[in-house]
């Protein structure tokens, strides 16, 4: 066999490598919901008719709506990761207020922030921006939960929202413990995740992927830049409705 083809076998099988562990990744993340979910259908099963099934109900049908909930997440994930590498996301545009977008992320995200301050600056004369509102909620929403997963349940997430070079600038602080230089260049990319602890790392690392994609689908630019200690900052620009 010639280098070449050696080279490419190499390559071909670190590829099927790597979608393994992705599919076991997967596999994994979408086992959890579904197995709570049956645990909790066997309970309630069990407990029917009894005194406290009423109350007993209620806790077990929030349980299983908020399983399916990060069950629906994940394939949705999953879902918009397959059409961002094979083709343009359609996308509802009409002219976005910023007041109306950080609204709707803000409320969006208070589950993922687990009662972490969220401190928002949004001055009310900023220009808006075209766009499909869902999807940018979406973005902000992503943003949000990956600061409120890396940073401390008492440090403050900060949203900040200004004009900027023609157009719209929206900022995500965290006080986390930061991303390591070499590892910003690679934030953006399918299934990537950080080297931080564990039990953090939930979900497939798709967010921040699918965030960039979102934003460039816009004619804008995702960037972050980090310092570790000091936390991470995430940079959506987005350009003004220029029909206003």
């Amino acid at each position: 066999m010639e280098l070449g083809e050696s080279g490419s076998e190499a390559a071909w099988e670190e590829r099927e490598r790597r979608w393994e562990a992705h599919e076991a990744m997967v596999a994994h993340e979408l086992r959890n919901p579904l197995q709570s979910i049956s645990l909790q259908l066997e309970m309630a099963m069990r407990r029917v008719g009894s005194a406290e099934s009423v109350p007993l109900a209620r806790r077990t049908i929030e349980r299983m709506l908020e399983e399916c909930r990060k069950l629906n997440r994940l394939v949705a994930d999953l879902l918009d990761a397959a059409r961002l590498s094979e083709r343009p996301l359609d996308l509802e545009l009409r002219s976005v207020e910023v007041a109306q977008l950080v609204e709707g992320a803000v409320e969006g995200s208070a589950g993922a922030l687990e009662g972490r301050e969220l401190r928002v600056s949004a001055p009310a004369e900023l220009p808006p921006v075209r766009g499909d509102l869902l999807r940018l909620e979406q973005v902000l929403l992503n943003l949000l939960e990956n600061a409120a997963k890396y940073s401390a349940p008492e440090s403050p997430i900060d949203l900040v929202a200004s004009a900027s070079g023609g157009g719209l600038l929206l900022e995500v602080h965290d006080r986390g413990e930061g991303i390591a230089p070499a590892e910003l260049p690679r934030l953006f990319e399918r299934y990537y995740q950080t080297k931080r602890p564990q039990e953090r790392r939930k979900g497939l690392g798709l967010g921040l992927y699918i965030a960039k994609g979102l934003v460039e689908a816009h004619g804008g630019k995702l960037w972050a830049e980090s310092e570790r200690g000091r936390g991470s900052s995430f940079f959506v620009w987005l350009p003004a409705d220029i029909s206003h």
